[in-house]
């Protein structure tokens, strides 16, 4: 039985891109079908080389049933990349390699490789540039410039994501007057069985102006499991341009999962003698996890000047946050820190850092 959705023999395709599944076996079909739609994608389905000629240079990727290697061989279709051969028995070897094919897959044992083959044929390998921001201490705004950091880039046209890390914080989505927006939340991913794709990510997340938002819900639901921020920041890496993690003030597997996947970690500090004291704590265990680290330094009147602060900490100073009166009544009112032009400063350099420019 062919799953709703597939489209049989090469007929006209909506998106050139498409998949391609060539079989006559309709239980390795049906396997096929069902591995396709956990990455989001659907196939055009072929029964035999003539209909799959059409689609065979456009696909994104095909998958050849060990059924139909022979008469792809004798078709002469030519090599192409992406090509997987699937079976629910023996396969000729020598048959899938001189197809091209990657990947020989025996279903259900290679489910999971398959999976991640054609996730990976989907969304292709690159790597999203990703942020994580921490606060030294509390009342820093590193909350607030993880929020203004991804609306900033939202605005210059980058696929953004906006993790929460932070689930006793008082939640991203409040943050940035977004709480009411329909979408998944963490609690929902850790019940989500199988792999995630950055495609259903944003699909199901709460989205605006190119940034998405992975919060934490109000019923208290959801773990800070380590497994699962890898997953999102894996599925992410292959979909977003970027993806900000706002981190807690303490390290541990979940901050590290993310810290590991860091282009770079960008910590704000207090100019203050107390506060540096805890900053010099976290600042030692985030260099030991992440690849780059920076600081902001959050300056106040009779504190310490950023000079002072890049001298105690030993770390490049990214950028200076000042304080801005009118943030809390923009947050209170739901309009979010956007505005802030002191934060929104310190989110350019930060982009500037990592090496992403304006694409508009």
């Amino acid at each position: 039985m062919v799953a709703v959705g597939a489209q049989r023999d090469g007929r006209a395709m909506d998106d050139l891109a498409r998949p391609l599944v060539v079989t006559a076996d309709d239980r390795l079909l049906d396997q096929v079908l069902r591995l396709c739609a956990a990455v989001g994608v659907t196939p055009t389905v072929a029964s035999d080389a003539r209909s799959a000629a059409r689609a065979w240079r456009t696909a994104g990727f095909v998958v050849a049933g060990g059924d139909a290697l022979g008469d792809l061989a004798r078709a002469g279709l030519g090599r192409r990349a992406s090509v997987f051969v699937a079976t629910t028995g023996d396969a000729s070897y020598a048959e899938a390699f001189a197809l091209g094919a990657e990947l020989l897959l025996t279903l259900p044992a290679d489910e999971d490789r398959a999976v991640e083959a054609f996730g990976a044929a989907t969304e292709g390998r690159g790597e999203a540039c990703v942020v994580s921001v921490a606060g030294a201490c509390g009342g820093v705004g590193a909350s607030t410039l993880a929020g203004v950091l991804a609306l900033t880039a939202g605005r210059r046209g980058l696929r953004t994501l906006l993790l929460d890390a932070d689930e006793l914080g008082g939640g991203l989505d409040l943050l940035l007057g977004r709480e009411d927006h329909e979408g998944l939340r963490w609690g929902d991913v850790d019940a989500t069985p199988g792999r995630l794709s950055g495609e259903s990510l944003r699909r199901v997340l709460p989205s605006h102006d190119d940034v998405w938002v992975l919060s934490w819900g109000r019923d208290g639901t959801g773990s800070a499991d380590p497994a699962a921020m890898a997953a999102v920041l894996s599925a992410a890496a292959r979909s977003f341009d970027l993806v900000v993690v706002d981190l807690p003030r303490r390290l541990d597997a979940w901050s590290s999962a993310a810290l590991a996947r860091s282009t770079l970690a960008a910590v704000v500090v207090p100019g203050e003698v107390r506060g540096l004291a805890g900053a010099a704590r976290l600042l030692a265990g985030v260099r030991t996890t992440a690849p780059a680290t920076g600081v902001l330094v959050r300056t106040r009147p009779r504190g310490l000047d950023v000079a002072a602060v890049a001298e105690a900490v030993q770390v490049p100073v990214l950028g200076r946050l000042r304080d801005d009166r009118r943030l809390a009544a923009s947050v209170d009112l739901g309009d979010g820190p956007g505005r802030s032009r002191t934060h929104r400063r310190c989110a350019h350099a930060l982009l500037e850092a990592v090496g992403l420019r304006s694409e508009r």
